[in-house]
């Protein structure tokens, strides 16, 4: 029993065990999150949101290079003006993080439903 929860164990460490989908997920949100608040912070309090949020909108596989999903994060956090930023996430397997490699402003229209 032994014997085989060692071999299970370096198994495991030279081929690196797979994190869950869920958990590569909510890697993602403590990420988005923790941006977001980043945002705010900078800004002066009367040009925030009272209702700031941020809206993963989309969260796929990605074979790209040694990255295995991509996700894409909107963040509307500014009061009476509509501009998102817009960020790209990649997850990297072999480090387990995510690495943000985009970052961009947008306006939207008026009326487009944003929410």
């Amino acid at each position: 029993m032994i014997k085989q929860l060692l071999i299970l164990t370096i198994a495991c460490i030279v081929l690196g065990c797979k994190e869950s989908d869920t958990l590569i997920k909510d890697k993602l949100v403590l990420i988005a999150q923790n941006d977001l608040e980043s945002a705010i912070k900078e800004l002066p309090k009367k040009s925030i949101s009272d209702s700031a949020y941020y809206r993963i909108v989309e969260y796929r596989n990605y074979s790209k290079s040694t990255f295995t999903k991509r996700a894409i994060v909107e963040y509307y956090f500014l009061n009476n003006v509509h501009v998102k930023m817009v960020r790209k996430y990649r997850y990297e397997p072999s480090s387990r993080k995510w690495d943000r490699y985009f970052n961009e402003y947008k306006f939207y229209g008026l009326d487009k439903k944003h929410k």
